[in-house]
């Protein structure tokens, strides 16, 4: 009977590659005869079994060989790639228990194996372990410093890349910047679509939230921004367009495409407001969109408020150097100098001061001489000096 010597030597097939990595790891041995010689150039038949928990243990995998020996008597077999038996390599279950390796020898090249030993199987075949990656110890922890992505899933078909689920009261997917410093992001999604969208919950979207009940309870948000300084600079909800799109855009068939709130009874803050540098843009647009006559906008229980240094809504005052002629008083506003399409609404108001009152009817024109609008007593009457008119601007 040939006596056979078993060096195990497992070499490393797999990678880190989770979608690469191949189920098999390289074995070598040595087969000498009785005398310990090598026995050189001869073909062998091997029987591979890998046995749960213990060296007797039940069979998980078996597989058979044909391979030869090299001139140093050592030969060598790609454990996963052989004839298989019974299992398949792909169902050890690697994170539970110990595994061993039985190898049996048939020297003659056939399969009458005769038994070459068992022994543990240590950590390097337990790298194809990562193929299917199916259990992580939890709560899992690791802190390193990289310029790229930590972790990376990608999914080729219609599922998540990633999915968050949690059963109680918790938080399914959380984002931590932890940085004291710059302007940092705790979670950012990317959408690389250029595909067209009809309405609010048909377009490429980089981050969704979506509340799933049809019946949902009151003040549930899809995407709520929280920010909880005590400051006036902070924001907790941005949205930003690079070009002539909206930054915000709220949707829905029946209630409030956008809703703000100001809580404080006290205080002078706003629900919403609406800012523009251009001189030809729109701070806040009211638009009715549908067919007929509609409402543009709406203000409910409360009066209208005008602030700034150009008002819409001004006092202006006759004075010696705006009249003109003998029955107008010019205004010079800059939010209607220049504007022929401008609309004026304008009524008189009494001088408590000097009690000064223009008793005469009253009109308003466009001066195309002056470019500027003018008021003007309809009886041909002069303006007193220090008369007073409301007036409101409203543009075209």
């Amino acid at each position: 009977m040939k006596h056979i010597f078993a060096s195990l030597s497992f070499i490393l097939l797999t990678t880190l590659a989770i979608a690469q990595a191949p189920a098999k790891f390289n074995y070598q041995g040595i087969a000498r005869n009785n005398t310990g010689a090598p026995l050189a150039g001869q073909a062998l038949g091997l029987r591979i079994t890998i046995h749960d928990l213990t060296a007797s243990g039940a069979t998980v995998y078996q597989e058979t060989f044909t391979t030869s020996t090299n001139a140093y008597g050592l030969y060598t077999a790609a454990i996963g790639t052989g004839t298989i038996v019974s299992g398949t390599m792909a169902g050890i279950d690697w994170s539970t228990g110990d595994k061993f390796i039985q190898v049996e020898i048939d020297p003659a090249g056939g399969s009458t194996y005769a038994d070459a030993g068992t022994t543990q199987l240590l950590s390097v075949p337990y790298a194809t372990y990562a193929n299917t990656a199916k259990k992580i110890s939890m709560p899992y922890n690791e802190t390193l410093a990289n310029t790229n992505s930590l972790v990376r899933i990608e999914n080729t078909n219609t599922g998540a890349g990633i999915e968050g689920a949690n059963s109680n009261s918790g938080v399914a997917v959380l984002g931590s910047q932890t940085a004291t410093t710059g302007s940092t992001i705790a979670v950012k999604g990317v959408a690389a679509s250029t595909a067209n969208g009809i309405g609010a919950t048909g377009g490429v979207t980089g981050v969704q939230g979506e509340v799933s009940p049809t019946a949902p309870g009151g003040y549930s948000a899809g995407l709520r921004g929280v920010n909880k300084g005590t400051g006036g600079t902070g924001i907790g909800v941005i949205g930003y367009q690079a070009g002539s799109g909206w930054g915000v855009y709220g949707e829905t068939p029946s209630g409030f495409g956008v809703y703000g709130l100001t809580t404080n009874s006290s205080a002078a803050s706003s629900g919403v407001r609406g800012e523009t540098f251009s001189a030809n843009g729109i701070g806040v647009e009211a638009k009715y969109s549908g067919s007929g006559v509609g409402i543009a906008l709406e203000v409910d229980n409360g009066a209208i408020r005008v602030a700034g240094v150009n008002k819409a809504a001004f006092v202006h005052t006759a004075t010696v150097a705006n009249k003109l002629s003998a029955n107008g008083t010019d205004v010079d506003n800059p939010l209607c100098n220049g504007d022929a399409t401008a609309i004026l609404i304008v009524t008189q108001k009494l001088n408590p001061s000097g009690i000064v009152y223009n008793n005469s009817p009253i009109g308003v024109y466009y001066n195309t001489i002056r470019n500027k609008w003018e008021i003007f007593n309809q009886n041909n009457a002069a303006i007193p000096t220090n008369a007073q008119f409301n007036v409101l601007v409203i543009k075209q």
